[in-house]
């Protein structure tokens, strides 16, 4: 089951972040155009770091369930912080092909 953080209480200042983050990638993209300057967005998904752990719980409560069951729901969807590094370092790699785009694990 896949959700929308926005509608969960604390998470609103979250999701303006991101939006903020792909829209400024969007016009640097637009600003670099013509150079060789490569410019796109990583949204990796739930990483489990120390931070998103702490997180899921505040969560979870406000979700009206268990922190274990916000795990199960999203089992198939949380990465390792070492799969996530795997990744970043791999679209680095082919920033010609991702140039200008938000590049999502889900």
């Amino acid at each position: 089951m896949l959700f929308n953080n926005a509608a969960i209480t604390a998470m609103g200042a979250y999701e303006v972040f991101k939006t903020t983050q792909v829209e400024l990638c969007n016009t640097l993209f637009g600003e670099l155009e013509n150079t060789n300057i490569r410019v796109y967005t990583i949204s990796p998904g739930l990483v489990k770091t120390e931070t998103a752990l702490k997180g899921i719980e505040t969560v979870a409560s406000h979700m009206g369930i268990a922190t274990e069951e916000f795990y199960k729901m999203n089992e198939g969807h949380i990465i390792g912080i070492e799969d996530a590094g795997t990744g970043f370092a791999i679209s680095v790699l082919m920033d010609d092909k991702y140039n200008g785009e938000e590049i999502g694990a889900i």
